[in-house]
């Protein structure tokens, strides 16, 4: 199914994008580690997406299952704030659930083809996207990065007359 492939994939950028944003907001023992899984979660993600299957479940769930927990650590110390993590957790959740549907295929039937259909897939696709993108930018917001951030909509440097 398209969809455990995708929204995986999709679902690991926006854990990655947190994370690229934990990273920059913090010191260099949280920051660099962070900036790891980051860039781990995007090339996961990349892997998901080019492959029938998602790469390496086994590790994805427990990598998965690290970040909730290493998440937890981060909101008591101030590294990420209540809406972060709980965006984070999402992401990583579903991540951590499709390895988990991946590893229970595989374990009661590994020879089982399964047919996609193009429609459906490109639905699931844009779906995936605008839910991901849903959860991921309040966090972004809610984050150091994003309060510094100048103000949307409104025009500066610019001169009416």
């Amino acid at each position: 199914m398209m969809m455990l492939r995708w929204w995986p994939a999709l679902s690991s950028w926006g854990a990655g994008l947190i994370l690229f944003s934990v990273s920059a907001q913090s010191s260099l023992p949280v920051g660099i580690p962070a900036a790891a899984l980051a860039i781990a979660a995007f090339g996961w993600g990349m892997a998901a997406l080019r492959r029938d299957a998602l790469p390496l479940p086994r590790v994805a769930l427990a990598v998965a299952m690290g970040v909730l927990i290493a998440g937890v650590a981060l909101v008591m110390a101030g590294g990420i704030g209540w809406l972060g993590w709980l965006a984070l957790s999402a992401l990583v959740l579903i991540v951590a659930a499709s390895a988990a549907v991946v590893l229970r295929r595989r374990s009661e039937d590994a020879a089982a083809p399964r047919r996609t259909h193009g429609s459906s897939g490109t639905v699931a696709l844009v779906t995936g996207a605008l839910l991901v993108a849903a959860v991921t930018t309040p966090a972004l917001a809610a984050s150091e990065a994003g309060e510094l951030a100048v103000p949307h909509g409104e025009l500066h440097g610019v001169h009416t007359h």
